[in-house]
């Protein structure tokens, strides 16, 4: 009987043990941290119209124009950059995919794409109407783009990593901190623009 209990004990602990990564705190946190980025870029376009409206000229009703019709593409980005990362073949061969896995490569180039499209952002060549409303529509489709591949990423890999909800949730309060930072960073950057005595200039 005591070696049963015993046999029930190990399997246990075994178990448990197999249901985590082994991942510390510190590990946890670097990997919500990747999430900053994405966010910085989602904060700083979502809060930047106002910008283009207020500072630098751009028509009201071509940029709701843009943003209804964005609207209606986004979902179908969403489902693309989602397949794509699903068959892991568009960055096996710079990234093989037994080093890499599928959903690292995304990540990496996407969000480190998102620095100078945020700086192209807010420094647009030209502020003349149909230059800014261009300039905008492209920012917007890339950075949204960009930023679709990261989170998909992300999530997936979420998942994947912490297949269990118990680390999930642990994992889950990183993400609200590192979230709230990067959002906290894109919306700056956008009031701070907005309340500059000068304009930008593209150089």
């Amino acid at each position: 009987m005591q070696d049963v209990v015993e046999i029930s004990e190990l399997e246990a602990q075994v178990g448990s043990f197999a249901c985590t990564s082994g991942h510390s705190r510190c590990r946890r946190l670097r990997f919500a941290y990747s999430l900053v980025g994405p966010y910085v870029g989602m904060s700083a376009i979502s809060f930047g119209k106002d910008l283009y409206l207020l500072e630098f000229g751009a028509s009201a009703k071509v940029m709701g124009t843009i943003l209804l019709a964005c609207s209606f593409v986004a979902p179908l980005m969403d489902s693309l950059v989602g397949n794509l990362q699903d068959r892991g073949s568009l960055f096996r061969r710079c990234f093989p995919l037994a080093v890499w896995g599928r959903r690292a490569p995304w990540l990496l180039t996407h969000t480190l794409f998102l620095a100078p499209l945020m700086w192209a952002f807010f420094i647009p060549p030209s502020y003349e109407r149909e230059v800014l409303h261009g300039w905008f529509l492209a920012i917007w489709l890339i950075g949204y783009w960009c930023i679709a591949a990261s989170t998909n990423a992300f999530e997936a890999a979420r998942v994947e990593i912490y297949p269990f909800k118990e680390e999930r949730v642990k994992v889950e309060v990183y993400c609200k901190l590192t979230c709230g930072a990067g959002a906290g960073v894109g919306a700056g950057a956008s009031f701070m623009c907005l309340t500059s005595p000068h304009k930008p200039v593209f150089v």
